[in-house]
Formats: structure tokens, C-alpha cells, sequence
């Protein structure tokens, strides 16, 4: 995935050295495919993700997630799910703040569940009326 500085593994084991609860996270460093990724991210009762893909396989799931942001997207993505005051834009942010922010979603990590679904809900027939509205303007062209 690209120069060594940029693999997230590399970063998940430099964050895991400074864990002091080991059996409680788990870095994930294998080589895995994009559907098992998915399938682990799936399994988490909280995720922190640098990469907007991940924190979208996780969002999309269900799943608390918190993202560390170097790009504008996440905003987006976060706050179609009502999820802006998850992100920490790694620019300005603090030791002190991501620890802060952790602590917040995992304190409210079952009523983020339930919002994360119920929002879900409602992108899922947005996709699915688009779609409906795409093959209306095929057949009509056709």
C-alpha cells in the first residue's frame, strides 16, 4: 500500500507500543483482502482510521469510528452521518484531544450505534431511489 511512511500498519504499531491496556486493542497488521478488512473493521466496538475508505467500512457497519484527517472528506462522509465531532483534523490536533475524543465515543459508543444505523437506513433508500432514477433516464434515452 504504497511507501512505507504512508502504511497505516506501520503507524498501528507505533500507536500500540504506547497502549497501556494491550489485551483490550488490537492493531491490525497482517495482509488481508479489501473483504476482510472489512470483515474485521465490522467486528470492532470502536475504530480509529487515518484512511477515509476504512472509516467508511466502518461507518458503514455501524461502527463508533473515529478519524484522523488530513483531508477535507471526511467532513463530508462524517457529516451525512451526523458523526463531525468524531474527526480530528491531524493538522492542529492534540495528544490531549484525540484521548478526549476516544473517551467521548466510547463512553457514547452504543447511542452512536443507533444513530449510525437509523442514519444508514435512510442513505440506503437515497441509493436505491438514484438508481431508480438512473434507469428511468436510460430507458427514456434508449
Amino acid at each position: 500500500s504504497g511507501a512505507e511512511g504512508d502504511d497505516g500498519r506501520i503507524m498501528a504499531q507505533t500507536v500500540y507500543q504506547h497502549v497501556s491496556n494491550k489485551d483490550k486493542v488490537k492493531p491490525v497488521v497482517g495482509e488481508y483482502t479489501t473483504e476482510e478488512i472489512k470483515g474485521i473493521i465490522g467486528q470492532c466496538d470502536l475504530f480509529i482510521g487515518m484512511k477515509m475508505h476504512a472509516n467508511i467500512a466502518a461507518l458503514s457497519q455501524g461502527v463508533p469510528s473515529i478519524g484522523l484527517s488530513y483531508s477535507y472528506k471526511f467532513r463530508g462522509i462524517m457529516g451525512m452521518l451526523g458523526q463531525e465531532e468524531c474527526i480530528c483534523d491531524c493538522a492542529t490536533v492534540t495528544l490531549e484531544e484525540v484521548i478526549s475524543k476516544i473517551n467521548n465515543v466510547w463512553e457514547k459508543r452504543e447511542s452512536i450505534r443507533e444513530e449510525l444505523e437509523s442514519k444508514l437506513a435512510g442513505v440506503k433508500e437515497l441509493s436505491l431511489a438514484n438508481g431508480e432514477l438512473a434507469k428511468e433516464i436510460i430507458n427514456d434515452s434508449a
